[in-house]
């Protein structure tokens, strides 16, 4: 075998676009994210995210997934009404969910990250190119909806998982 091996590369330029765009929303300040494309779109296949043998991938799977690769705790629990969050890492409380249902990722994340003092975020599934039209218009949502968590307000942050296998 000559070079290195394509399921690899394909890894690590995930993990690299991941990187800089943590990097880049982690230290955009508020006043200027209006003028700041804050989306980062993440595109995966079969051999990045796994085999299922079969099965259909749920959100869980997703949402494990993207724990590991962000380094955050799964299902964490925000109060007393049995609520949890899907992922949380030191800086943001993830909402997983499907692209039809970004509406109510929406509002899940924005009470997450309050009661989590996090900053928002959302990982929208598309599992077919038609999903594109709920990605449009929570592109919308994010970059016009403030989040106030403590004495900050910060836009959500949108990635999106492209699954189209």
């Amino acid at each position: 075998m000559n070079g290195p091996d394509p399921h690899l590369l394909l890894v690590l330029a995930f993990l690299i676009i991941v990187l800089l765009g943590m990097y880049i929303l982690r230290f955009r300040h508020v006043a200027s994210m209006q003028d700041v494309d804050q989306d980062v779109h993440l595109r995966v296949n079969e051999n990045a995210l796994g085999a299922t043998g079969g099965r259909p991938k749920n959100e869980a799977y997703y949402r494990d997934y993207l724990a590991k690769i962000f380094n955050g705790k799964i299902e964490v629990s925000t109060g007393d009404d049995n609520r949890r969050c899907d992922i949380v890492t030191e800086e943001i409380a993830f909402e997983v969910d499907w692209a039809s249902k970004f509406y109510e990722a929406v509002g899940q994340a924005s009470l997450y990250a309050q009661r989590l003092n996090r900053k928002p975020g959302i990982f929208l599934i598309c599992k077919e190119p038609k999903d594109e039209r709920f990605i449009r218009t929570a592109m919308e949502i994010t970059r016009n909806t403030k989040v106030q968590v403590g004495d900050n307000e910060y836009h959500i942050t949108l990635l999106v998982i492209r699954d189209y296998t």
